[in-house]
């Protein structure tokens, strides 16, 4: 079974509400730099984060970031 998005903002396509059966059609394939936790493309960003070059970030540890 695929893990739900950490983030679930509006447009998230795996929120953790989401029915196990649906979320296993996603597949949610991609992971917060920062944090490590599964995230939807929908609910992060590319970003150039520090000195790593471009990374995916979630949108909770980009606010946390920028505040």
């Amino acid at each position: 079974m695929s893990e739900p998005c950490c983030v679930s903002d509006n447009s998230c396509e795996c929120p953790a509400n989401l029915e196990d059966i649906l979320i296993d059609e996603i597949k949610l394939r991609t992971k917060c730099f920062a944090c490590g936790l599964m995230v939807c493309k929908k609910c992060s960003q590319i970003i150039k984060w520090f000195g790593y070059g471009k990374r995916r970030i979630c949108n909770n540890c980009f606010e946390d970031q920028n505040g």
